[in-house]
Formats: structure tokens, C-alpha cells, sequence
């Protein structure tokens, strides 16, 4: 993990591996039994793409519909005479998928779910982490879900883990903290009115508290796909 520190004190604001001098007003200015969806949606992130992918809340369980997904990746979906399966077929391999049971078998493999394949009408939902558990080991590219920031990463993308922080002083000075894991190059750059944190990335999977109350930083937020704004 690499970190970069903002320092913001009366007259100026200290970026580590660099020296920034701005003033105060400058600061001031970077101001089924379906239930639901989710209250922000899942995105699919890929090499020049940002796509939301539909997905609900069952029994507190997010789910995604197999008919969905494969209008997202080359997927072929055929129902099986045998226990009312279903067979999700990529290219020469393919995943069979049991309603309510949450075991798949993925070329003969047994896969584990967090919970059981559903019917929903004439769709049937599967836990999003069918996508990396189980169509993860077909599919020629990696893939990584992370839940909690709603992204679905697809491919060999750097999409580092950033996480800013504050530290308030007893000086009237305030520090800000740029947390990035795994480590990627980055540049600061000074412009009118605001300071610019960007980094050698395809996409960014942020974390950004507000800032506690001071009269010095207005607020931090995320410009494209590869920069943070100050």
C-alpha cells in the first residue's frame, strides 16, 4: 500500500513527494418473492467500458438473472430435463445450475454459492458471486467482484483500492491521507483552484469520507475514471 499526504494548514497545502502553496479561498473553492433493488447499482467495468448491470434484493440476498448476465458475456442458457436444470453453456464448457440448490457444477466441479439458484418467473436469479465463483473458471479473462464498492471488474485492469483520510491538528492544520493498494504511480498536479491526484489506473475503487468541518478543504471527489480532485 502506498499512501500520499496532503497537508493543509492557513496559507498552504503540502502534498507528499511535492510541495503545493495555496490560500485558504483557493481551498474553499474544491467544494419470485423479489424485494428490491439494490440502492446503487452493480457496474461492470471493463477496458473502456463502465456498464451498470441490473441486479435485486431477494430475502436479503443480491441476486442477478442468468438471461441478464449473458447479455453482458457470450453465454448460451438451455433448460435440462433433469431436476428442472439449467446449463450455461461458454464456448465448450459449461456450468449446470439447479433451482434451490445452492451447489453448481462447473465442468463436473461442485461450486459452492452463498445461496441457492431461484425461479422468477420464466428467469432464474443466481447470487451475484455466481460471476466469479463459478463463471470465473471458465471464462479466459479474471474477474473480480467487490460488493461492497458495487464493481464488477473484468480483465487485467489496475484498479488499485484508494481510501482517503483526514487528520484534524491542534495547529488549525489539516492532513490529508491518500491511501492506494496495491501501489500505483501517480502524479499531482497544481490548477486553479484545485489540486489533482491522478493515478496510473483504468478505473478507481474509492473510499471518500467528507471532510471533517474546517474551513480549509471543501470537499474530495472523483473526476473520471483516474482521478482524485482536491
Amino acid at each position: 500500500m502506498y499512501s500520499t499526504v496532503v497537508t493543509c494548514a492557513h496559507r498552504t497545502c503540502i502534498a507528499a513527494l511535492a510541495l503545493w502553496t495555496l490560500t485558504p479561498p483557493v481551498l474553499a473553492a474544491l467544494s419470485a418473492a423479489q424485494d428490491a433493488a439494490p440502492s446503487s447499482p452493480l457496474t461492470l467495468v471493463t477496458a473502456g467500458a463502465r456498464t451498470p448491470l441490473p441486479t435485486t434484493m431477494v430475502a436479503g440476498r443480491e441476486m442477478i438473472a442468468l438471461e441478464d448476465l449473458a447479455a453482458h458475456f457470450p453465454l448460451a442458457i438451455r433448460g435440462e430435463t433433469v431436476a428442472d436444470s439449467v446449463r450455461v453453456s461458454y464456448r465448450d464448457r459449461a456450468i449446470l445450475v439447479t433451482p434451490d440448490q445452492p451447489l453448481v457444477s462447473v465442468d463436473g466441479r461442485l461450486v459452492s454459492l452463498p445461496a441457492p439458484a431461484i425461479r422468477a418467473g420464466r428467469r432464474l436469479l443466481v447470487p451475484v458471486e455466481f460471476i466469479d465463483r463459478a463463471f470465473g473458471l471458465l471464462y479466459e479473462e479474471p474477474i473480480d467482484l467487490r460488493k461492497p464498492s458495487r464493481l464488477l471488474i473484468v480483465g487485467a485492469l489496475r484498479v488499485p483500492r484508494v481510501t482517503v483520510r483526514y487528520e484534524p491538528r491542534a495547529d488549525d492544520t489539516l492532513r490529508v491521507l491518500v491511501d492506494i493498494a496495491p501501489a500505483a504511480g501517480h502524479a499531482i498536479v497544481q490548477e486553479p483552484k484545485r489540486l489533482l491526484v491522478r493515478l496510473e489506473a483504468d478505473a478507481l475503487d474509492v473510499t471518500l469520507p467528507p471532510p471533517p468541518p474546517q474551513s480549509l478543504l471543501e470537499s474530495v471527489r472523483v473526476l473520471g475514471a483516474d482521478t482524485i480532485e482536491l
